[in-house]
């Protein structure tokens, strides 16, 4: 028999902006049956039964195989904590039972991760043109209710005029 455990934190993290809210995740309970479940889904155990160590020891690719995983397998929860153990004839298929469980387990996790990354940064580069459309929007109304030409325009004008000043200064000295 080899076992092992996956934790799981009563935190998680928001989809759109990451801050130090340390407050505990609401129906928490109900996450952990959640992932419990999820741990025993077909998803999980299909991509379990295709980690290269489980071709390694022989086991079925099909569904027979995902149905002797199953049966193999022993999932219990205790609060935040789910046990998985899987008893085998040889210690070390078991361990690579289990191993390729939890890396399976892992692996879809990480890939919700990365999914949940994108789906941030769409948001903010959302967010982020909206904003500089308003800005833009907000320039435009100051110009328009100040008739003024924009920064460029005034920029120009006290060029020329530094170079109109400049042009008077050398004309007053060449008369001198």
């Amino acid at each position: 028999v080899s076992g092992g455990v996956v934790q799981l934190s009563p935190i998680k993290s928001n989809i759109l902006y990451n801050d130090r809210d340390d407050s505990r995740l609401r129906l928490f309970d109900a996450f952990v049956q959640a992932e419990f479940s999820y741990i025993q889904s077909n998803t999980v155990l299909e991509r379990a039964i295709t980690v290269p160590e489980m071709q390694e020891i022989g086991w079925p690719q099909d569904l027979e195989g995902i149905s002797r995983l199953r049966k193999t397998l022993e999932v219990t929860k205790k609060e935040g904590l789910i046990s998985i153990t899987a008893g085998y004839g040889d210690p070390f298929d078991a361990a690579t039972i289990i191993n390729s469980v939890l890396t399976a387990y892992e692996s879809l996790h990480i890939e919700e991760l990365q999914q949940q990354d994108s789906i941030r940064e769409r948001e903010l580069a959302k967010r982020e043109s909206m904003l500089l459309s308003k800005l833009q929007d907000f320039d435009n109304q100051i110009l328009k209710t100040g008739q003024e030409y924009g920064t460029d325009s005034i920029s120009m004008a006290h060029s020329r005029k530094i170079a109109q000043a400049e042009e008077v200064d050398q004309r007053i000295s060449e008369l001198e």
